[in-house]
């Protein structure tokens, strides 16, 4: 009986970061790209992309030269092993349900006007809700 005992206690120990990091898998994401570097954009909506296929609630900022990219007949360059530009990945995300906005400072510094952003991306981000949304416990911020 007690070596039954001590060898439930034993997987227990083992097992417990398993289940721990199975449930990680769900959580929520938040990216912030601000950079103008198409590899850089790239890995973020690949890393983005991957986190959607394990099932996590992925949410995007697009601030500074990266909201280029969700701009009407932006035309960017395409990158390998995908043979598809940011934009396009970025159009996969939101086809996935990914939640996208632009940072609250890139429509009124940009040029561009709201009727200008591709569909499916807000072009107002509110920032009281972003930063209630970066100290959330079960969000996990990254930024490229």
């Amino acid at each position: 009986m007690l070596k039954k005992l001590l060898m439930s206690a034993v997987l227990a120990v083992f097992l417990l970061p398993v289940a721990a990091s199975a449930n990680d898998s769900a959580s929520k994401a938040l990216f912030i790209v601000h950079s103008g570097d198409t590899q850089t954009q790239g890995m973020a909506m690949v890393l983005a992309g991957a986190m959607q296929g394990q099932g996590a609630d992925v949410s995007m900022l697009l601030c500074d030269a990266a909201g280029d990219i969700t701009v009407k007949g932006y035309v960017g360059e395409k990158l390998q092993p995908f043979d598809a530009t940011p934009t396009e990945r970025l159009q996969g995300l939101i086809a996935n349900g990914a939640t996208v906005e632009l940072c609250a400072l890139y429509i009124p510094n940009s040029g561009h006007a709201p009727e200008d952003i591709m569909d499916g991306v807000n072009p107002r981000a509110q920032p009281p809700q972003i930063a209630a949304k970066m100290l959330r416990n079960d969000v996990k911020v990254f930024s490229f």
